[in-house]
């Protein structure tokens, strides 16, 4: 238990430490007028310990040179100074001679605003007796003093403190004002987010505190991306490095000042150094913290991530952490994970929050799907909520059951109050979800609605501007979620652009794993005619990991599955599957089910019926059979699944054959039905103990730009054949065409003998549509491509410009292996190239 003495010196410390630090940030902004609020400061602080009669001699004679204060009865004079130097020093002490004040004061102080007062240097000091180990002092000296004070005395500097140096710095838009203000605003935001998930206030400090003490994450490079799923903990992360950040800049064990803010913000201006030249941010000496980058509008990210690479080269000791879920654009870059929950950490959570400290959250876990709980688990934000709203004997199920009791049990209390909130923080979730998680005006919320209300309920967080936002991005989905169900917002408007439904991905999961399945023939049936690829994401996003316990008739489920069944070919009219014979109807589907149960087959044509019972024997030989996940719109996920697999079987056993290409040729060759090589073959005996030895350097390399010259033709073609409706979605068929880059290494001894495996980097780089594929292979030993960042960044600006329609999917990277040998060579890499590119949209 502090003492009140204890807390009066902690708060004369913690804010002297701050004022120091904002001074100096001023002075290098170019605010000259914190030294004169320094002096009137000082001079009160100075007289209270020391019971001194200092005046501020400004006051006497604006600019008195070489002293600032003094007291004529104790014959004491103070300079107050934020420099450190000998010139600075030496500069005062000729003044004091010359001026001749050794008449008036016997002594003088330099008062160093900062730690280090310590001077070794001898000064010549004329008649005044200067004493640098006696005579310059710092804040650490007078903290000193300032501890031997009486209880009265500490409580007069701390009053002091709390109503002169705050109400000052919060008046003036100057450096050490945005220190402050950031410094409250991320301490708020933390604690907002963490009462909004329900938690007290006093156990939030709590981990508030244990979180900036136990702080664990090294962010190595000039920028950095902090790199997780929902619910993981990344802004709370960022909080907490900001925080700590703060208190050791504060104490001067960091000099790097550190500045957080939501990107989000960046969007009313042209770049980060116009806005921190606005709040005279010296980006030469800080930490800037960054949230959110996923919120962004993608083709701002790629100039927001050239400006910090740009930040980085031009200033030594720059410094920046960026938050962001995984995205293709961020491959090469400096990444970092947020660091999941171990059980132990999970049950310390646990323990913290609901106060049962032996209890072990093992016990409520269902043994059947114990190890997709404790995933969810190690994301703090569902650790959390489970814990706030724990109930023995409830076993969990989801993460999306999870955030329903969230919601519902946080919501239930100021439903008496305002009929209409939910109906309310729907709408408000349309205008945050179209502006990315964007601000929201106060004039833009419904006047029946009590905004002070709704900043203590924890949903929502103010700025300083009357600009409200959701506390939680899950909290604005979940309710974009209810929007679309309610229609205040048409799915024709959100389909509008891949953009948008991109923004509403999250809402659309939320939804679907809550709609009936007749709700799903009205919304998700839309999705998977006019977008399937974005259909697969929703599915992967929103499926429980529990299973049904009862289902519908037998009759009624088989006509769902085959209903569903038919409306996705209907999506991939044109791709191959084997379920629709005839081209027009669905093959036959065989379906029964025993208890929570399906049995399934589909027969190889359609014979007259849609559905019919599975007990028929020509339906046994391929037979699927499983529970189904306990949600309504279950017949969606099976039959995805279905065309996952088969989809799967196709390409892993590489069934598509192009008629009249290199991939029949290449067939014919290994099925020894050609002499006709379709590649070209060694020249030369083998010199190494590697069956590629028998390959010269020149010869090796001719093979690679033949071979890879040949898949880039072929693919396009290929794609367009056998997978037309998802071509728009296939990173590589979208880089087409293109400039292909790659570096073999070749490295042979003075005898030309291969002395280590070749090796072989590449990447490939958007061409104008008009242009044709351009092929560029040569050998090297030093490989210049790998984890080359110039190359990643100019891959970006290329996709960014050349391809804008398509850029949301292309995931472009720099590979490097092995050099790989066959007797398919283009049909290894075209089968390899798709079968990325599918795992890329959910299919795979």
């Amino acid at each position: 238990m502090q003492t009140i003495t204890r807390k009066y010196y902690d708060n004369i410390k913690d804010k002297l430490l701050l004022y120091a630090k904002s001074i100096e940030i001023d002075n290098r902004s170019g605010y000259q007028d914190a030294n004169k609020d320094a002096e009137n400061t000082f001079c009160f602080i100075l007289n209270i310990i020391y019971d001194y009669q200092l005046e501020n001699l400004n006051k006497i004679k604006n600019n008195f040179p070489g002293i600032d204060l003094g007291d004529d009865k104790n014959r004491i004079s103070v300079q107050v100074t934020s420099e450190n130097s000998k010139k600075k020093i030496q500069d005062t002490l000729d003044t004091f001679e010359r001026k001749g004040y050794i008449n008036t004061f016997d002594r003088l102080i330099i008062l160093r605003i900062g730690e280090n007062s310590k001077h070794h240097s001898k000064f010549n000091s004329g008649s005044l007796s200067f004493d640098p180990k006696k005579d310059i002092i710092g804040l650490m000296e007078l903290m000193v003093e300032i501890n031997k004070l009486s209880e009265e005395k500490l409580q007069t500097i701390s009053e002091f403190i709390d109503h002169s140096i705050l109400f000052e710095t919060s008046e003036k838009e100057n450096g050490s004002a945005f220190l402050t203000k950031q410094y409250k605003t991320v301490n708020a935001l933390c604690y907002a987010k963490l009462k909004a998930l329900g938690i007290k206030e006093d156990t939030a400090y709590t981990i508030i505190e244990n979180g900036i003490a136990e702080f664990s994450y090294d962010f190595p490079d000039k920028v950095n991306y902090l790199i997780g799923e929902f619910g993981c903990g990344k802004s709370h992360t960022l909080y907490l490095y900001y925080l700590h950040l703060y208190n050791s800049y504060i104490k001067t064990t960091n000099p790097h000042i550190p500045v957080f803010l939501n990107v989000n913000l960046l969007s009313s201006f042209n770049s980060i150094q116009s806005w921190a030249q606005e709040q005279k941010i010296p980006l030469e000496n800080c930490i800037l913290i960054f949230d959110g980058l996923e919120e962004m509008a993608y083709g701002k990210i790629v100039d927001f991530m050239q400006e910090l690479d740009f930040l980085s080269n031009f200033y030594p000791n720059f410094k920046c952490v960026i938050s962001s879920r995984q995205m293709s654009i961020l491959i090469n870059k400096n990444i970092i994970p947020v660091k999941p929950l171990s059980l132990s950490e999970i049950n310390t959570l646990f323990r913290q929050i609901t106060g049962l400290d032996k209890y072990n959250i093992d016990f409520q876990l269902n043994d059947a799907n114990k190890d997709a709980i404790l995933k969810t688990l190690s994301k703090p934000f569902f650790t959390i909520i489970f814990s706030v709203y724990f109930e023995k004997n409830h076993y969990i199920k989801s993460e999306l059951e999870l955030m329903s009791i969230f919601i519902e049990k946080s919501i239930t209390p100021y439903e008496d109050r305002y009929p209409n909130l939910r109906d309310a923080l729907a709408r408000l979730a349309i205008l945050s979800l179209e502006r990315n998680l964007g601000y929201i005006h106060k004039s833009e919320i419904n006047p029946m609605i009590d905004c002070e209300q709704l900043l203590k309920s924890g949903y929502f967080f103010k700025d300083g501007f009357d600009n409200y936002a959701f506390s939680l991005p899950i909290i604005a989905q979940w309710f974009g979620a209810d929007a679309i169900r309610k229609k205040y917002i048409g799915l024709e408007q959100i389909l509008a652009s891949k953009e948008n439904i991109l923004k509403w991905r999250y809402s659309l999961s939320i939804l679907f794993s809550q709609m009936t399945y007749e709700e799903s023939r009205e919304y998700f049936s839309k999705i998977v005619l006019k977008m399937p690829y974005i259909a697969s994401i929703i599915i992967r996003d929103g499926v429980f990991c529990d299973y049904s316990i009862s289902l519908p008739s037998t009759d009624t489920c088989g006509k769902r599955i085959y209903e569903c069944m038919s409306i996705w070919l209907q999506a991939f009219k044109g791709i191959e599957f084997g379920l629709q014979e005839d081209g027009i109807h669905t093959n036959t589907l065989a379906y029964t089910q025993e208890d929570n149960i399906i049995i399934y087959s589909w027969a190889n044509e359609y014979i007259g019926q849609d559905v019919i019972d599975f007990s028929k024997k020509e339906f046994r030989s391929s037979t699927g059979e499983r529970a189904v996940p306990a949600q309504a719109t279950w017949p969606w996920i099976v039959t995805f699944e279905e065309l996952s697999r088969r989809l799967a079987y196709y390409v892993r056993y590489r069934k598509w054959i192009l008629n009249d290409s290199i991939l029949q040729q290449e067939a014919l060759w290994k099925n020894k039905k050609t002499r006709i090589s379709p590649y070209i073959t060694t020249d030369q005996k083998n010199n190494s103990k590697w069956i590629i030895g028998t390959y010269s350097k020149e010869q090796l390399l001719r093979r690679m730009q033949d071979t890879y010259s040949k898949a880039l033709c072929t693919y396009k073609t290929f794609v367009e054949t056998f997978l037309n409706p998802l071509k728009s979605q296939l990173s590589t068929y979208l880089i087409l065409p293109c400039e292909f880059v790659g570096i073999l290494q070749y490295i042979c001894d003075e005898n030309e003998k291969l002395t280590s495996y070749p090796r072989f980097s590449w990447y490939i780089k958007p061409l104008p549509i008009s242009e044709p594929n351009q092929i560029n292979i040569c050998c090297k030993d030093e490989d210049e491509i790998w984890n080359n960042t110039a190359i990643c960044d100019d891959l970006i600006m290329a996709q960014k410009t050349l391809r804008k329609d398509g850029n949301i999917f292309i995931n472009n990277k720099i590979h490097n292996s092995d050099v790989k040998l066959s007797e398919t060579p283009v049909t290894d890499i075209i089968y390899e190239w798709l079968e990325n590119d599918l795992e890329e949209i959910g299919w795979l």
